[in-house]
């Protein structure tokens, strides 16, 4: 009688290239083909020969990226830690995560320091493949939309707002719209309005994140030469504070 056996199939197209021990990524990013791999042997019923052949499969892979671990190790301990996560003793806990930037060793020493307070961590890589190459054609920034800054061009007067619509449609607007903060500004001090320039500062969409970028951008360029009204400008406290917002407004009056 014939009986069934299982084992590990893998494409004839995988290399086992994955990320590489000297790259900028957590090590958690580094093992996450190691892990994948043991995380099969143990809930697949493979045979002891499969098992074997497995482990040793995994080794290379890990040879090839140049990580400095013992597979066979770590199988026998997430063997025994199933055991033991198995056994009437054993409680489980609902964990409290963060989702932080990994930053090298400090972001190690961090998630030691967090992990005292009941945190665990999960890194992310600030870089990524689609941060250093886009096939895709770029807008051009007078075709965008978020937060941005408009300069005088003959003063160091600037307004900053935000938009839904195109720069250019902005930017027009602010040339010829009488309530204009800009042209009304070009009008008392005889300065030309064609000359006015605009600066997309934050590429973002509407709601709440528009809403701040724009708070923070305006209260950062708070002086004399501002042409917003700061008292329209809807500010939350410790933007009031971490800017000297205050400080600035009784500067004013």
């Amino acid at each position: 009688m014939l009986q069934a056996s299982f084992g590990i199939y893998r494409k004839t197209a995988f290399s086992g290239v994955s990320i590489h021990a000297d790259s900028l990524h957590p090590s958690v990013h580094k093992m996450a083909v190691t892990n994948a791999g043991i995380h099969r042997i143990l809930n697949l019923p493979l045979s002891k020969a499969a098992v074997e052949d497995e482990i040793h499969h995994l080794e290379g892979i890990a040879a090839l990226n140049g990580l400095n671990i013992n597979v066979r190790l770590l199988v026998n301990r997430r063997r025994l830690q199933r055991l033991l996560s198995d056994s009437p003793a054993s409680t489980t806990k609902r964990e409290k995560w963060l989702r932080l930037p990994f930053l090298g060793r400090a972001s190690y020493k961090l998630a030691t320091e967090l992990k005292h307070f009941g945190f665990r961590v999960g890194f992310y890589s600030l870089r990524t493949v689609g941060n250093l190459s886009s096939i895709k054609d770029r807008d051009p920034s007078m075709d965008k939309s978020g937060i941005y800054r408009v300069s005088c061009g003959k003063c160091d007067a600037t307004y900053i707002r935000q938009t839904q619509r195109k720069l250019s449609k902005r930017l027009q607007e602010h040339r010829t719209k009488e309530d204009s903060a800009v042209r009304s500004h070009c009008i008392n001090t005889g300065h030309d309005p064609d000359g006015i320039s605009i600066t997309l500062l934050h590429q973002c969409n509407k709601g709440n994140v528009m809403n701040a970028f724009e708070e923070i951008e305006t209260i950062k360029a708070a002086g004399p030469n501002l042409l917003n009204e700061l008292d329209a400008v809807s500010l939350h406290k410790f933007t009031r504070f971490y800017y000297n917002y205050n400080e600035y407004q009784s500067i004013q009056e």
